[in-house]
Order: C-alpha cells, then sequence, then structure tokens
C-alpha cells in the first residue's frame, strides 16, 4: 500500500483504499473488498479517484475505469503504451490526469480526448511517481530520479535536488494551509514556501528518510509515511 495505508478517499463518508490486492472500503468499521475486479487490469492498485459518477484507479497494467457494476482497463492512455500507471488525480475541472513509469504524463479530458506530455514539451521525466494539484491549480509531477515538474497550464518549471529539493526521488506531494509545497523524497521532506526551501531528514525530525507520505490534518499536525520508520507526526 501507499499514503498512510494506502492511496484513500472518500465518498459517501466511506473511506476507500487502495492495494496490492485490490480496492478495500470501511463500513462499520469492517473492511471488505469493494470490487471484485474482473477486467485485466491486475489487483495491483497504486492509486484512487473519484469523479461525478466512476472510480479510476492507477494499476501496474492500466488505467481502472468503473462505474456502477462496468469495469473497463484502459491501455491506450500514453505515447509508449506503458501500462504501469502509478498515480492518478482528478483537477479541479474533472479532467484526469495519470502519470506511468515510462510512458511519462497523460491529461484525459471529459470529452474523452487525450493530451500526452513529453520531455520535449517540458516535462523532467517518463518515470512518473506521483501528482497534485495546488490551491492555485498547478498540476505538479513528481518522479524518479529527476526531481519535481511544475505545470502552470502552459510551461514547465523543473525542480531539482540542486534547487533545494532533499531528493530527486520524489514519492508524495501535498499542501498545506498556508499555501506551502511539501515534497516527501527518499531522503526526508522539503517544505518550499514559494521562496525556500526547508528541509527535515533523519539529522532532524524524520526517523528514516525514505518518505512516501506527507499529510497535514485540521489540527495542522504533520504526518508522514517512512519505510522501516512506520508513522510519524509533527
Amino acid at each position: 500500500a501507499s499514503c498512510l495505508v494506502g492511496s484513500e478517499m472518500c465518498i459517501r463518508d466511506s473511506p476507500y483504499f487502495s492495494t496490492s490486492n485490490g480496492i478495500y472500503s470501511v463500513k462499520n468499521n469492517k473492511y471488505f473488498l469493494s470490487n471484485q475486479l474482473k477486467s485485466k487490469c491486475s489487483k495491483e492498485i497504486n492509486q484512487i479517484v473519484f469523479d461525478k459518477s466512476k472510480l479510476w484507479a492507477a494499476t501496474q497494467y492500466g488505467l481502472l475505469e468503473i462505474a456502477d457494476s462496468n469495469q473497463k482497463c484502459r491501455t491506450d492512455l500514453n505515447r509508449v503504451h506503458n501500462n504501469q500507471f502509478t498515480a492518478v488525480l482528478k483537477d479541479h475541472e474533472e479532467n484526469i490526469w495519470i502519470g506511468s513509469l515510462g510512458g511519462g504524463l497523460t491529461k484525459l479530458l471529459n470529452d474523452g480526448s487525450l493530451i500526452n506530455y513529453s520531455k520535449s514539451k517540458g516535462l523532467n521525466s517518463y518515470l512518473i511517481s506521483c501528482l497534485f494539484e495546488d490551491s492555485k491549480h498547478n498540476i505538479w509531477i513528481g518522479s524518479n530520479g529527476q526531481g519535481v515538474s511544475k505545470f502552470d497550464g502552459k510551461n514547465f518549471i523543473q525542480i531539482r535536488q540542486k534547487n533545494g529539493l532533499a531528493n530527486d526521488f520524489v514519492n508524495a506531494i501535498t499542501e498545506d494551509k498556508l499555501g506551502n509545497i511539501w515534497f516527501g523524497t527518499s531522503n526526508g521532506i522539503s517544505k518550499y514556501g514559494g521562496d525556500k526551501y526547508i528541509l527535515y531528514d533523519k539529522t532532524s525530525i524524520i526517523p528514516n528518510g525514505v518518505t512516501y507520505t506527507v499529510l497535514q490534518t485540521s489540527d495542522s499536525t504533520y504526518w508522514t509515511g517512512n519505510i522501516d520508520g512506520g508513522l510519524f507526526c509533527f
């Protein structure tokens, strides 16, 4: 699982979790498999999002689209048909963004058309690890080894370790209440406030540098999920 215990979304007051064995939901404090996956997409679910009528799941072998009892495995979404999808994001206009390992970044518009983003358009890497939309509607694209791309709708801006990131392997991106952007990396966490980076790593307050999740709760507590370090808050 990724995120704190999995990639989690809430719909109709029920949390949903993506795991290596499918999608689980919680009702009445009981966990159960919410969908028996019948498509050729595997049960290895990396991330899930909901739009108004569908559940979208980034899986190891395609993008799973579930509407009621209908399931469809999309394998036609990127320039090289690399279907190991690692991240899926719904933006403020209900468009679906998909990142993959090797296939780069794809935007699925409401009308069903596709836009593929390549290095020639400014994307930093075809190895996408995570996606995030901030409050200003910028799309942040984390990569495995090439840092982060920030996309403002027209241009990509590259951010690397040499610019202030804790590490170029970026596993998670989030935003706090003050608009700071947080990056969970393979060597700690970076907080970006628009003009400088602050590093949190195992030499300061993070027990293990490899961070896969960063989350701020309503009481302004920060929670991180770390390899070997477990769940940590500060």
